[in-house]
């Protein structure tokens, strides 16, 4: 079949997707959905994502091009720089040449769905919650014409929501923070090793950190600031 002739001979970098006779079984008509395929084909090609859905409108135009006898040559136009986003709609162009003579021009109108799995929150969740995945359920959402991917396909751990999320709230990056055991700002308890004594401190943290980060705290009523090691929630030993 001439479709699958033309999809497995797409060259999206010259536009070129089949040059070579007119089939004799096609007669001299080339059935419009030959070209949609081929150029299902291109636009896969063309965004090097195989796993998105392509539809054509039902545009009011004929079934067939007619093709007179002689060497078909199939160009698709170039299609625009998407900047790595996937886009919802494409207009497709197919030069329809024969013996190197253009025959017809074919527009073909693409709807281009993504699906893709997300995150959504199966029940409100508030503000400094942890977030985990029993919290959220997969769907699938179409992101063709979405901006750059903000949606999660994977939980990451130890990650605190920054603000509250209702029921069927799509989870995004800009939702999460790092969850961390000392806070800038927190006053913790500095332990000390004196010899063969521990002495315990209060102290400022002046930065933020999860168990096993190395962290400036200062002492109170000092001015002079230490590194300490995270040791639990609000606990660091001095180094």
């Amino acid at each position: 079949m001439l479709a699958k002739v033309l999809a497995g001979t797409v060259a999206v970098a010259s536009g070129a997707l089949f040059a070579g006779p007119m089939p004799e079984r096609l007669g001299r008509e080339l059935p419009i959905s030959t070209l949609q395929d081929a150029a299902t084909a291109a636009i896969l090609d063309w965004l090097g994502t195989p796993d998105l859905q392509i539809e054509f409108a039902s545009a009011r135009q004929r079934s067939a091009v007619p093709v007179p006898t002689g060497t078909l040559t199939l160009r698709l136009r170039a299609l625009p720089d998407t900047r790595g986003l996937i886009p919802a709609h494409v207009q497709a162009t197919v030069e329809v040449r024969v013996e190197g003579r253009l025959s017809a021009v074919i527009p073909l109108a693409a709807r281009i769905r993504a699906p893709r799995p997300v995150w959504v929150a199966a029940r409100h969740l508030p503000v400094g919650h942890a977030a985990e995945p029993g919290d959220f359920r997969s769907e699938l959402l179409d992101v063709a014409g979405l901006p750059r991917q903000p949606w999660l396909e994977v939980i990451p751990e130890r990650q605190r929501l920054l603000r509250s999320i209702k029921p069927g709230q799509i989870l995004s990056r800009d939702m999460l923070a790092p969850e961390v055991d000392v806070a800038a700002g927190d006053v913790v308890t500095l332990l000390a090793q004196q010899e063969s004594v521990t002495a315990s401190h209060k102290a400022l943290a002046l930065q933020s950190g999860s168990t096993g980060d190395w962290l400036l705290v200062r002492p109170l009523g000092s001015t002079q600031s230490v590194v300490a090691r995270v040791l639990a929630r609000g606990r660091l030993e001095a180094r």
